[in-house]
């Protein structure tokens, strides 16, 4: 990149966990825990360009009802009706239904997915562009973990069925994401 660009978001949170975009670049979202433990959006005067934000717009409080305590990673459906997240502290997914696409302040519908028998420490989520696999990378077991979805989009009818190591390339994974026809994923991690 030839200039970079950023934006200081200690007021709004001590610990950004997650962010994705709008897929025209006019709305920012942002995981924050630590203590915070919301999901912000913003609002982008130039799309795609983080310094004409001009603060949180609107805001999902993470920790009601679900008592979580460490948001990490974020991933919002194409047509911006659900965001997702994991929670490391609860071990689950989280989703959210928006009843206007793109805006937080609608989120209903709070579903979740127990991920304890699989990992105690979820730490970002993606799912196949048809909504038919959910991904959680796992920071305990160094792996990604699969679910199969019955019903696309919902993870509630997610079921496990299996795993990817990478504790080969790293043993502290963090973030993933996958190329737009699902043959390639890449991995960010700590080691």
């Amino acid at each position: 990149a030839s200039s970079v660009r950023s934006v200081q978001l200690t007021g709004d949170d001590t610990a950004t966990r997650g962010i994705f975009f709008k897929e025209d670049g006019t709305k920012m979202y942002i995981g924050a825990a630590g203590g915070d433990d919301f999901i912000y959006e913003y609002h982008l005067s130039t799309p795609w360009d983080i310094s004409t934000e001009n603060g949180i717009v609107n805001q999902i409080d993470v920790t009601t009802p679900t008592s979580e305590q460490y948001i990490a990673g974020l991933y919002i459906k194409s047509d911006g009706t659900r965001i997702y997240s994991a929670g490391r502290s609860q071990d689950k997914a989280y989703q959210w239904t928006l009843t206007t696409a793109w805006d937080l302040s609608t989120a209903t519908s709070l579903q979740q997915l127990d991920l304890s028998g699989q990992t105690s420490g979820p730490n970002g989520v993606h799912f196949k562009s048809d909504g038919t696999e959910l991904y959680v990378v796992s920071f305990a077991t160094d792996s990604v973990l699969i679910y199969s979805l019955s019903t696309e989009w919902d993870i509630t009818s997610a079921t496990y069925s299996g795993s990817f190591s990478v504790s080969s390339q790293d043993s502290d994974p963090t973030g993933f994401f996958f190329k737009t026809d699902g043959t390639k994923m890449y991995v960010a991690g700590i080691t």
